[in-house]
């Protein structure tokens, strides 16, 4: 019994001595836990609000590219200022640390600039198309321009010789009437 009591009290004297420097451990375990996660938040909201940027950037390139063909883009431009005000407000969450908002907004943008990436492509391969169409029309209205002009042209030689033949036949019609007087 003695040596049971003994290995009781030793358990508590360990359990006495260990427990706050488990807890205290615990606890900066924890600490450093929440701070690994802080910063893991922190990270994931540098990568999206960088992403967003970038799909900014794109959906820019893209909207400059659709305007030299002349195609609609003022519907695009109104999305994509709204995809730069929810990065603003990802980069305010940002610097407040509040990382989750961050991330938030900052997904939010880079799905709105995404989409106008989207649309504009659409419509640049609809505008090049039409583009297409009205380049083989006004080729096509050209050669038939060239077409009649030649036929005309040749039309017209025709008729100059034939009127030609008509004269000359009629001079020689009338020196044969002089000759027969």
């Amino acid at each position: 019994m003695n040596r049971n009591l003994e290995k009781i009290i030793c358990i508590l004297i360990i359990i006495i001595f260990l427990c706050p420097l488990l807890i205290e451990n615990n606890y900066s375990l924890n600490t450093s836990d929440i701070e690994i996660k802080k910063l893991d938040l922190r990270d994931q909201a540098i990568q999206n609000i960088t992403e967003a940027q970038n799909e900014i950037y794109n959906a820019t390139e893209k909207l400059i590219y659709l305007e030299t063909l002349n195609g609609e883009i003022s519907d695009l431009v109104e999305v994509l200022d709204i995809s730069v005000n929810l990065l603003n407000n990802a980069t305010q969450m940002f610097n407040q640390t509040n990382y989750n908002e961050s991330i938030y907004f900052a997904e939010m943008s880079k799905g709105n600039a995404s989409q106008v990436i989207l649309d504009a492509n659409s419509r640049i391969t609809e505008t090049i198309q039409k583009n297409q169409q009205i380049m083989i029309i006004s080729i096509i209205i050209i050669v038939v321009v060239i077409i009649i002009v030649i036929a005309g042209g040749f039309l017209i030689y025709k008729l100059v010789k034939k009127y030609q033949e008509k004269k000359l036949m009629k001079m020689k019609i009338s020196l044969v009437d002089e000759g027969e007087e």
